[in-house]
């Protein structure tokens, strides 16, 4: 079945808000981008939807490396017609999404002339018999090796491989897969890849996990409930992070792959996740969207920096290549891209200096940055509350915690500028 594109627009730069970001219009400001992919061509595909936790709904768009934008719709019957659920492009003028049609279930499309015409790909078929499936996610690990994952209420998981780039998918033995539980659904777009490993959350706070591309699966519990569009990312085979939307919340970490976690907090409300490989040898960084705008950690998580860059709106979707590009998009119809080089480790200590002593405290806790700043000072439980706050001038301060319980506690401090720093302190 093909369809065709209706072009509706082209993106226009508004400003260079700083050496690292350029900042267009999609000209929808009615809809957010909920799904990104950059190709190695220098396209980059985004997907729109109407509200923030909804599937993007039979919109895409095209930006070339010229910054040019076409934009077009998935079929011609209807808005309603068709909700996205991923997107993966191979090249600017080839791509893959998973949809769901509101009466057939979900499908997988192909298009190879950047989205003129969409085919459905005939071998994937996610619906079981007379219950429809659902179409959660495709991806490639490379040129060849792909997947693409879709379930049903009662009827479990269909997980498709193609080793030929796409020509020809086979259903995966569910041998080869653990026993789903009852009613137990995977999330849009909700996985992880490093190399041919690859992770992919459920509704019943599990964990699915192939080291071969999706030939042989094995699974692992989480100790919290993801029950709120969890996010997950992974920095390498054995490190990785998940969290989900929705104000200060637990978020765990691993060290061996997801067969075991730790609990943490996120101390500032929270949107989307992404990890971006380093360049040349320099590590990445976790980089999380959301109502303090776009913020990073190079440490795992210990402590949390604000990006430059003035960005200090609701971002919501965010997409790194590396260190180097990215994307950031917000709820007003702006696409931030991102081009530089200042989350190397390096240049992240010399930003934020801010260094917290002794930790763990018990009388004084003091507050240094390497340079004189001026801003807001405010302490965060680890649940949450604010329980002290103050205003900061200078390079050095002092603040007397000798009444706090004893725990994990958050130092935020917002410059007057808009910039924030996050670092963790404990009170014994």
């Amino acid at each position: 079945m093909k369809t065709t594109l209706l072009i509706l627009g082209l993106l226009f730069p508004l400003l260079l808000s700083s050496q690292t970001w350029n900042v267009y219009q999609n000209g929808h400001p009615d809809k957010v981008v909920n799904f990104i992919s950059d190709t190695e061509d220098g396209c980059t595909w985004f997907a729109l939807g109407r509200y923030i936790n909804m599937s993007a709904k039979n919109l895409f768009q095209v930006m070339d490396a010229n910054g040019d934008l076409t934009s077009g719709t998935f079929a011609n019957c209807g808005f309603d017609c068709l909700n996205i659920t991923s997107i993966y492009a191979k090249s600017c003028n080839e791509a893959y999404v998973t949809l769901y049609r509101d009466s057939l279930g979900g499908v997988l499309l192909h298009t190879v002339d950047q989205g003129v015409t969409w085919d459905t790909v005939p071998d994937v078929d996610f619906n079981f018999g007379e219950e429809w499936g659902f179409a959660n996610w495709v991806v490639f690990f490379n040129e060849n090796d792909g997947l693409c994952m879709g379930d049903a209420w009662h009827s479990g998981f269909r997980i498709y491989r193609t080793s030929d780039g796409g020509d020809s998918w086979t259903l995966v033995d569910s041998a080869n897969i653990p026993e789903v539980q009852q009613f137990e659904l995977g999330y849009e777009n909700g996985y992880e890849v490093v190399g041919k490993s690859i992770w992919f959350l459920t509704y019943a706070n599990r964990l699915f996990y192939s080291d071969n591309a999706g030939e042989n699966w094995e699974v692992y519990d989480l100790p919290i409930n993801i029950n709120n569009l969890p996010q997950i990312a992974f920095k390498d085979h054995n490190n990785g992070i998940i969290s989900q939307i929705g104000g200060i919340s637990d978020y765990i970490i691993t060290e061996d792959g997801g067969k075991t976690w730790q609990r943490d907090t996120l101390p500032f409300d929270f949107a989307l996740m992404e990890y971006a490989k380093g360049v040349d040898g320099d590590p990445g960084n976790y980089i999380v969207t959301g109502d303090s705008g776009v913020v990073f950690s190079s440490n795992f998580g210990e402590t949390w920096q604000h990006m430059p860059g003035n960005i200090t709106s609701r971002t919501h979707n965010v997409k790194f290549v590396s260190t180097e590009r990215g994307w950031v998009t917000d709820h007003d119809g702006n696409l931030y891209e991102y081009q530089g080089d200042v989350l190397n480790v390096d240049e992240f200590q010399e930003y934020s200096g801010l260094k917290l002593y002794p930790n763990p405290a018990s009388d004084q806790l003091v507050v240094e940055f390497n340079e004189k700043r001026s801003g807001t000072c405010q302490v965060l439980s680890a649940s949450g509350q604010s329980v002290a706050r103050f205003n900061y001038e200078g390079v050095r301060a002092a603040l007397d915690v000798s009444a706090f319980s004893k725990g994990m506690y958050f130092l935020k401090f917002q410059s007057h500028d808009g910039k924030i720093d996050i670092e963790k302190f404990s009170v014994k």
